[in-house]
């Protein structure tokens, strides 16, 4: 209930008052001394404790399902170059493992050959963007001139951007969850791994879970918004699974399938 409050609130006041205005000073301080307290939260001790078990037991039922999985499967959505910020880099290297690696930046999706260049014969590399229809979309990212990291080079979404001077919109192909499973004639699925800048309860949204159901999900959620966040594990809950939240992603282990 809290996270709707702060979104509506969040969402009026941008509406209605006057960027400079003597309410407007106030809210920023208020709102300053909110994320004062976010930060506090997590950088407190048990709270990194419980984000670090939870991160150990995600990755426990990712080693025992690899193991004894011979041909074990991954989609990854938003795999940038396969080594900046990647958590599953390492296990992708592993010869047992298989999958698609979807990238729609066209420069990242050159590194990320490069960097699986000895593994192509494994996986499938495909460069799109994971959308609600086939042909093109509109992929908002940071302009080469704006950046000042260059982690920042994986800040690339569907989500529309308001700083225009900072971020550029290009087109690129799309195609649906379905055609991809249909081109490449998936029926089983490991490992559904998700980080693209906010999108991410969208393309959970966008699997059919009748159709395939992953044992094991991984998406980031430090981009979503709160209300979105408490809705995305709320919806993967419903389809059985079981949410472990780290610190920047979530993690969900399949415990049954709903009758």
């Amino acid at each position: 209930m809290l996270d709707r409050v702060i979104d509506a609130t969040a969402a009026i006041v941008r509406r209605r008052v006057r960027r400079g205005s003597r309410t407007w000073n106030l809210l920023t301080k208020i709102w300053t001394a909110w994320r004062f307290c976010v930060i506090a939260y997590r950088k407190n001790p048990l709270i990194q404790r419980v984000w670090a078990r939870h991160e150990a037991e995600f990755e426990r039922a990712l080693a025992e399902l690899s193991e004894r999985t011979e041909h074990f499967f991954v989609i990854q959505i938003g795999a940038c170059d396969g080594l900046m910020a990647d958590p599953i880099h390492a296990w992708i290297m592993k010869p047992n493992w298989h999958g698609i690696l979807v990238e729609p930046q066209k420069v990242e999706f050159d590194r990320l050959n490069a960097t699986y260049r000895e593994q192509r014969h494994r996986l499938i590399l495909e460069n799109v963007a994971i959308a609600g229809h086939d042909g093109t979309c509109q992929l908002y990212r940071v302009r080469d001139e704006a950046r000042t990291a260059d982690w920042e080079r994986g800040l690339a979404s569907l989500l529309p951007q308001p700083d225009t001077a900072r971020f550029s919109a290009e087109t690129v192909p799309c195609i649906s969850f379905d055609t991809l499973l249909d081109r490449h004639g998936v029926s089983r699925l490991d490992l559904l791994q998700i980080d693209v800048e906010g999108y991410d309860f969208e393309i959970l949204k966008l699997l059919d879970f009748r159709r395939l159901r992953p044992a094991l999900i991984r998406y980031e959620h430090r981009h979503l918004k709160p209300r979105e966040k408490a809705s995305c594990r709320a919806y993967l809950a419903r389809r059985g699974y079981r949410l472990l939240e780290m610190e920047f992603d979530t993690g969900a282990v399949l415990q049954r399938v709903p009758s």
